[in-house]
């Protein structure tokens, strides 16, 4: 199986996660940095009553409606976390029906958890309370590491949102945003995963930071838009759309060096 873009920095695979990551090995990415799709099912589940001359009823909404999603997730997880180094971080985007959903696996898998808020600075969608942040369900282990970047950072991350006009994906997150994740937790070539790529956004804040990144996405006129922008992208190194297939990853925790003791 080849890589569907590759670079001196960066990895594109085209398809379904669950599919992609169990032949990539374990323990190779310091940190998973991801925007996954937060389908809630239908809030409402209309119902004739024919006896009372068509009625309509409505059942009220009940919590086994997110199992569909939570059984999804679930099965995300069991691809994504073998591949985080015993060191690593977990971040994964969601709001505020999805946090609920994510937490509990998140939780039975990791040591610790966190929120963080993004703050747009400025309201979206709404009627009254106008919709001005997203959550990111942070989660790491015990021997999880700090970069020698880190420094002391309130858990509001405050940036704006990218423009409508400049975005190649819907939910396309600015790169200051991602990279004020991966640079605390990923040290100078480290590796940053991304298993829902979209536009590569992840992979090129990744790529501007120094860090190394996989991503992996199912739709394939998204990885032509994630190729195109990381091939742009020539710090690094020299862009290689048809390169070799990446060395398979793989070999326990990534080592220590000089990061930040938890605490």
């Amino acid at each position: 199986m080849k890589p569907y873009y590759q670079d001196s920095a960066v990895t594109i695979w085209h398809g379904d996660c669950q599919d992609i990551l169990p032949t990539l090995g374990e323990a190779w990415a310091k940190a998973i940095v991801t925007d996954p799709p937060f389908f809630m099912p239908a809030t409402t589940y209309p119902m004739i009553s024919q006896p009372r001359g068509g009625t309509v009823e409505f059942h009220p909404r009940q919590w086994g409606d997110t199992n569909i999603m939570g059984t999804w997730f679930k099965h995300v997880l069991s691809a994504c976390v073998p591949c985080l180094s015993l060191t690593g971080h977990f971040f994964t985007f969601c709001n505020t029906d999805s946090y609920a959903v994510f937490f509990p696996h998140v939780y039975s898998r990791f040591h610790f958890s966190q929120c963080l808020v993004w703050d747009k600075g400025r309201g979206g969608l709404g009627k009254v309370f106008l919709h001005a942040h997203e959550l990111i369900l942070m989660a790491r282990w015990k021997t999880s590491e700090f970069s020698c970047d880190a420094k002391p950072t309130p858990d509001i991350l405050r940036h704006s949102p990218t423009a409508p006009t400049q975005r190649e994906h819907p939910v396309e997150k600015p790169e200051a945003l991602l990279e004020a994740m991966i640079v605390p937790t990923c040290n100078a070539g480290d590796v940053v995963l991304d298993p829902f790529t979209g536009s590569g956004s992840t992979l090129l804040a990744a790529k501007r930071a120094g860090r190394k990144a996989v991503g992996v996405e199912v739709e394939e006129r998204f990885c032509e838009i994630a190729a195109r922008r990381c091939a742009s992208e020539m710090d690094f190194g020299t862009a290689n759309p048809t390169g070799q297939p990446p060395p398979r990853f793989g070999g326990g925790s990534v080592a220590p060096g000089c990061s930040t003791p938890n605490g």
